[in-house]
């Protein structure tokens, strides 16, 4: 039998096998995507390990042992720079991204009295993310240089502003916070595209007219609030690790579509119509969110709050 053959079939043996774990519990969604993100991390490994098999192309013996140790490599990584899935207590700093010295820089824009609208458009590669409602500013924002503002564009006599941040460049694969900071006052419209990512967009107090995410393997909490009558959400995403949390006043309703592993909607009590989830009190609730989810091998849970 060809090598390639039996190593092809050993990799869809162990993707069936961590499939049938994930779904019955046995190991957690993060593990993997851990795996995706370090994997994105220690991106030049992959060019090392393919160099090694292309020079003994003909020993099978050692194609396999780089490749087991390629995986080996990559998954301790995983486990030893992300305490909350490793070994608790341990907290060595593995963060290769954060070694680099890039500079970081501040944007902001004063308010004006007449804004009423924002629209901010943030395209970024691998990164870490804090969004949220806390600034008297129309928006600030603490990201490292190589993102830039490339806009801020008002129109209808100041009440419109169009907001436009993105990566200079995508082949930095080191993962930095970005920090985005978006005034309360203003109903926004949030448009993000990224690559891997992990961290928290707490939009409580935002009013959010919509927010429409596009990102890779990612594992990200995102807090809702219930300042607008009408939300939309629009979430694409890898393999990712998603929590929502949604005001339980709040009229939720849930379009999910490509799930392969775990969601907790089952167990709300919600009504369910197909791959559509709906609360119970969606029609009287003053405040609703719709949302549009469509994600791959994932961990999605949804969370009421007070």
């Amino acid at each position: 039998m060809k090598t390639g053959k039996i190593g092809l079939g050993v990799f869809l043996l162990a993707i069936g096998i961590i499939w049938i774990l994930i779904s019955f519990n046995v190991i957690s969604f993060s593990y993997v995507t851990t795996f995706f993100i370090s994997a994105f991390k220690l991106w030049p490994l992959i060019l090392i390990f393919i160099g090694v098999n292309l020079v003994f192309k003909y020993n099978s013996a050692v194609k396999t042992i780089s490749w087991i140790l390629y995986f080996s490599i990559v998954l301790s990584y995983g486990i030893i720079a992300n305490p909350k899935i490793g070994f608790e207590g341990v907290k060595i700093n593995l963060d290769l991204g954060n070694r680099r010295n890039e500079n970081y820089v501040k944007y902001s824009e004063k308010i004006k009295e007449a804004t009423k609208n924002g629209k901010i458009d943030i395209s970024l590669g691998a990164t870490k993310i804090n969004l949220d409602g806390n600034t008297k500013e129309l928006f600030s924002a603490d990201v490292p240089e190589s993102v830039k503002l490339n806009k801020v564009d008002y129109s209808n006599n100041d009440k419109d502003v169009k907001i436009d941040l993105n990566k200079s460049h995508y082949f930095d694969f080191a993962s930095k916070t970005c920090s985005f900071n978006l005034n309360k006052n203003v109903l926004w419209d949030i448009d993000m595209n990224t690559g891997a990512i992990n961290g928290t967009m707490d939009m409580t107090d935002i009013k959010l007219k919509k927010l429409d995410l596009n990102i890779g393997a990612s594992s990200i909490d995102m807090k809702f609030g219930s300042g607008y009558d009408k939300t939309k959400v629009d979430i694409n995403a890898g393999a990712s690790n998603i929590n929502l949390t949604v005001p339980r006043s709040s009229g939720i309703r849930i379009k999910i579509s490509k799930i392969t592993n775990h969601t907790n909607l089952d167990s709300l009590g919600w009504n369910k119509n197909k791959d559509v989830y709906e609360s119970p009190n969606y029609d009287k609730a003053e405040s609703k969110i719709d949302m549009e989810v469509q994600m791959g091998i994932s961990n999605f849970n949804v969370y009421l709050s007070e």
